[in-house]
């Protein structure tokens, strides 16, 4: 099996986590929430822009996670968005 671009893995947690938070795919809700433009979201679905860490951090921090946290692969696998869920309640230190 191929590896996933960092685009695709992108939009495959940040789906994920707009499925754990708000029971469903919502662009617009993303877009609002994170203070960006729909089509910019709607270009990270599809995986045709690049994303800066600038919009990195606006979609995080809706969220309430690191940027790094979304492009990490396995995201979408429960068992890591237990271990998110637990991070949300920590300090974000893991304390």
């Amino acid at each position: 099996m191929a590896d996933k671009s960092v685009k695709t893995t992108l939009w495959d947690n940040v789906r994920a986590l707009m499925l754990a938070h708000w029971n469903g795919e919502n662009i617009n809700r993303l877009a609002r929430e994170a203070k960006l433009g729909p089509a910019t979201v709607q270009r990270i679905k599809e995986a045709k822009t690049s994303v800066g860490v600038d919009v990195l951090e606006k979609i995080a921090k809706v969220f309430g996670l690191e940027p790094w946290q979304l492009i990490a692969p396995g995201m979408s696998d429960e068992k890591f968005l237990d271990i998110l869920r637990v991070w949300q309640e920590t300090d974000g230190r893991g304390r």
